[in-house]
């Protein structure tokens, strides 16, 4: 049997029946998580065939309480053939959770009790077998590797109806079984799965191994279903940034896998000596002392939760720019500045009107006019680590208390002999 081949061939729907299942009225009940309809179609979906290939397969080594898989029960009993499963005439319709997880994380094993739903497609149907692929590990299998598989039915009755159905629907309770944390339809659990039965009735039904595989090959059925079991995909990527802000640190993260909720971010900052926290995808830490922080982010989506590392950041102390202008009766005036603080190794800039007029931190200056002088001085150092918000640097302004007075030069006319020339102040405007 290629078994590819017989899905792409005959898996077709229409608005009341599938070919390989049915529509569904109801795929999840009111345990269903956000983002899931109640009257979601889609409960059975194409994907994951390969892993379905596995329930017909022989089983491996398979934990205790598990059994054979549905291919190696059918020539166990006597039976020749690969199964085909072309028939459906039962399909799971519900899967309701009664204990288990509100979430998993892809890649572990989970415990689930739940009840199976299903309905009847055909005429009454007997010694029915349910059977749920608990090893979601490897989708390459074929047909010749082992899968883990859990085989359900009815409880057992003395009058040997345990295993049939003769109403349109029946309801198998109580189920518990253990399953891998994997899906492909949603970001909820998958579990693929299929039923067998058989169309004669037989009243010896008093145990497991008499229900199960199905009287022809071609008489079950594989899908897959979905669990209203959230799969954890979220994953937090965070970056931090240094601040031109003294002892500030600038954060900011995106999130991948959110399923629907309001996600919650909560940042720590750590010198090994004193921790700071705040919310928010993106913000900043204010009022740290001068060192090297650990920082790290938690986003919490729902039950789905992910922390890791945003790295380390040097905080500077705030950077602390002083100026002064000093002016003269020759008409020059005189800029001095210095600034503590920050990364160091900044440069200056004085203006005066806009107009730049000098680039270093001290600098005797010719004043183009007398009067008053009024400058700014503004000191920028590199910033590479800073937020990109910022350009690459830093940049530190101060313009108040950095005025003075420049007058022209003295002009004297010497007629006899002068011992003494002296600037007075205010005396040559």
């Amino acid at each position: 049997m290629h078994f590819w081949s017989f899905y792409d061939q005959t898996f077709t729907k229409n608005a009341n029946t599938m070919k390989f299942g049915i529509a569904i009225a109801s795929i999840i009940t009111t345990s269903a998580v956000a983002g899931i309809s109640a009257n979601q179609e889609g409960f059975l979906r194409r994907g994951g065939l390969e892993d379905i290939h596995r329930l017909l397969a022989p089983a491996g080594t398979a934990p205790a309480g598990y059994v054979d898989c549905m291919q190696t029960r059918y020539t166990d009993a006597g039976n020749r053939g690969t199964l085909g499963c072309t028939a459906n005439d039962v399909a799971v319709t519900n899967v309701i959770v009664k204990e288990g997880p509100e979430a998993c994380t892809a890649g572990e094993m989970v415990t689930i009790t739940a009840d199976f739903e299903l309905v009847l497609n055909s005429n009454a149907r007997y010694d029915i077998g349910l059977y749920l692929l608990t090893d979601f590990s490897d989708p390459t299998a074929t047909a010749a590797d082992g899968a883990s598989c859990f085989l359900t039915g009815f409880d057992y009755e003395s009058d040997g109806t345990c295993g049939d159905i003769t109403t349109s629907t029946k309801t198998i309770t109580g189920v518990t079984f253990d399953v891998l944390c994997s899906s492909a339809n949603g970001g909820v659990l998958s579990l693929p799965y299929c039923t067998s039965w058989n169309q004669q009735d037989d009243d010896a039904c008093n145990s497991l191994d008499q229900i199960g595989y199905p009287l022809t090959k071609s008489k079950c059925n594989c899908e897959e279903a979905s669990i209203p079991i959230r799969l954890c995909e979220v994953e937090v990527t965070p970056t931090v940034y240094e601040s031109c802000s003294g002892g500030t640190i600038d954060f900011e993260a995106s999130a991948t896998g959110v399923f629907g909720d309001t996600p919650v971010y909560t940042w720590t900052a750590t010198d090994g000596t004193s921790t700071f926290t705040e919310t928010g995808s993106s913000g900043s830490f204010s009022g740290l002392a001068a060192g090297t922080y650990d920082v790290t982010v938690a986003l919490v989506d729902g039950p789905c939760t992910d922390e890791v590392s945003a790295g380390s950041v040097h905080v500077y102390d705030t950077v602390s720019l002083s100026g002064s202008l000093e002016g003269s009766c020759t008409g020059v005036y005189d800029v001095s500045a210095s600034a503590s603080g920050g990364r160091g190794g900044g440069s200056f800039e004085w203006t005066v009107g806009g107009t730049v007029v000098s680039n270093s931190a001290f600098d005797t200056i010719a004043s183009s006019s007398t009067g008053t002088i009024s400058a700014e001085v503004t000191y920028t150092e590199s910033c590479p680590s800073c937020a990109p918000s910022e350009g690459g640097s830093c940049s530190y302004l101060k313009d108040s208390g950095l005025s003075d007075t420049v007058y022209k030069p003295l002009e004297i006319t010497l007629s006899g002999s002068v011992t003494d020339e002296t600037c007075v102040t205010n005396s040559n405007p």
